[in-house]
């Protein structure tokens, strides 16, 4: 989202994330997703058409104890793999990294199931690069392997 929508809509100055995306205070994770998609929109770009969307949930952030706290909702694995897939019904996205927790070991080949034929399921926390993980995530079928 540009930065003069979000001082027209949040009255507030742009704050830049770590990785170079804006950070407004979204009051729900669907309103960020609507917003996104109202700044293609004022782009002039169709959203679905000229503009996919890709989201990294971070879900190792939202996890506390055996729940996800994701807006002001405790869920289950379960619940959150739910909320996941009704986005990728609802907005364009192409693919969905970080889903779960990074040691969500038993969920992981759930939401892999649950998006393969909507998004592509990226596992950036769930290995780290780190070649005993990667060894774990697949023995733990948890992502799709490339074709490559």
């Amino acid at each position: 989202m540009g930065a003069d929508l979000v001082s027209r809509k949040y009255n507030s100055c742009a704050l830049t994330a770590d990785e170079g995306g804006l950070a407004p205070p979204f009051r729900h994770t669907s309103e960020m997703l609507e917003s996104a998609a109202e700044a293609v929109d004022a782009a002039g770009f169709r959203i679905g058409k000229d503009v996919a969307l890709a989201v990294d949930v971070a879900g190792s952030h939202f996890l506390q104890g055996q729940k996800y706290h994701l807006d002001g909702q405790d869920l289950a694995a379960e619940e959150l793999i739910d909320i996941i897939d009704r986005w990728t019904k609802k907005f364009p996205i192409v693919s969905v990294e970080d889903g779960l927790a990074e040691d969500d070991w038993d969920r992981w080949p759930k939401l892999r199931a649950r998006l393969e034929s909507s998004a592509l399921v990226l596992a950036d926390d769930l290995t780290c690069t780190n070649p005993k993980r990667i060894r774990l995530r697949h023995r733990a079928q948890s992502c799709k392997r490339s074709a490559a």
